[in-house]
């Protein structure tokens, strides 16, 4: 299933949201920065990422998931999402 435009767009700036921090934070490791405050940047990203992946697990569960029930392939849509978590929640 693909995501609605909508929610295409808002994990789309979400993640471009990030990849700009993620080259904020090598500028300021290349200038020298504090380790501290790179490793602070760093935990913002992290927790950005997370954003992200609750986004993607949101739009997931009440598309994808809800249609396969309806469909009768519930099964296999709850072992694709619990397999796509367990790589997430490493």
């Amino acid at each position: 299933m693909t995501h609605e435009p909508s929610r295409r767009h808002d994990i789309t700036v979400q993640l471009a949201r990030i990849e700009g921090h993620v080259r904020a934070i090598k500028e300021m490791n290349e200038a020298g920065k504090s380790y501290v405050e790179v490793l602070h940047q760093l935990g913002a990203v992290q927790a950005a990422l997370r954003k992200a992946a609750r986004m993607i697990v949101d739009d997931h569960v009440e598309g994808c998931l809800v249609d396969a029930l309806d469909r009768s392939t519930g099964q296999q849509a709850v072992s694709d999402l619990k397999q796509a978590l367990q790589i997430v929640l490493r």
